[in-house]
């Protein structure tokens, strides 16, 4: 099948509750700027193309508990997730492949990634499908590229004398040339992504060998496929902490504002 916007999926992973920002409230359902984060991320997948579908993962219960009125949409289709990430959207894929053809396009993307923007998706798409027709590459993901200065720690970590604080020995100065931040969406054949995931978490693997399985990408790369950068805003920040939000309401008021 050919890879347009038009014909896609989008699976959007909401199952998990972000223990790092230290809140009762799931992730996914804390207020954005008035609305849901989650609420937020489905008006922008929604405004991708008025023909794509999207798998919405979540813990139905939890969904229940909010009001997020784009979770129904006619386009949406809720899907219950699993007990890690890879479960959930394991579980999302499963779903697409009883709606759509196996060689169909699916774009993974983060829930709590509420402001990417529009234009870099379509770049995304146009991108990979030419690299796929060109025998370059077999999916690709956004991405920024590394500004700050790396180190990398020697694993020697003690409490510093501010509370709530690690301190870490510096092992070296890691050079930040070739380096990018991975984000989502991740775009990728849905059979192709189903097959990576599953050798990704065979019970065969050792926990070394999973741990380093830390998006769609890796499975992907680690299954012999060729997945390329495609250079996105910067806005595209992952809400982790307490603090991302806002900033996210910052970014928000400022993609508002051009």
């Amino acid at each position: 099948m050919t890879f347009t916007i038009d014909n896609a999926w989008v699976l959007i992973a909401a199952a998990g509750y972000g223990k790092r920002m230290n809140t009762a409230i799931p992730k996914p359902y804390l207020p954005l700027a008035g609305k849901p984060v989650l609420q937020h991320t489905l008006a922008r997948c929604l405004s991708w193309s008025d023909s794509l579908r999207i798998a919405l993962v979540v813990d139905p219960d939890v969904l229940a508990q909010h009001t997020v009125p784009l979770a129904f949409d006619n386009r949406v289709t809720v899907v219950k997730g699993g007990t890690e990430r890879v479960d959930s959207v394991l579980n999302g894929l499963s779903e697409i492949t009883n709606q759509t053809a196996s060689d169909s396009a699916v774009l993974v993307h983060d829930a709590a990634r509420p402001l990417v923007i529009k234009e870099d998706v379509l770049n995304l798409f146009n991108t990979v499908a030419d690299a796929r027709t060109s025998g370059r590459a077999d999916g690709g993901l956004l991405a920024s590229e590394v500004t700050d200065t790396i180190k990398e720690s020697s694993g020697e970590t003690g409490m510093s004398d501010t509370a709530n604080q690690t301190t870490a020995d510096i092992l070296k100065t890691v050079p930040r040339e070739r380096l990018w931040r991975a984000m989502t969406p991740q775009l990728f054949q849905l059979d192709q992504l189903i097959g990576a995931l599953k050798q990704a978490t065979d019970a065969t693997l050792s926990s070394e060998q999973k741990r380093l399985v830390t998006d769609e990408s890796s499975a992907m790369e680690r299954a012999g496929y060729r997945v390329m950068l495609v250079k996105g805003s910067s806005d595209n920040i992952k809400i982790t902490l307490p603090q991302d939000l806002a900033v996210a309401e910052a970014l928000l008021a400022n993609q508002r504002l051009v």
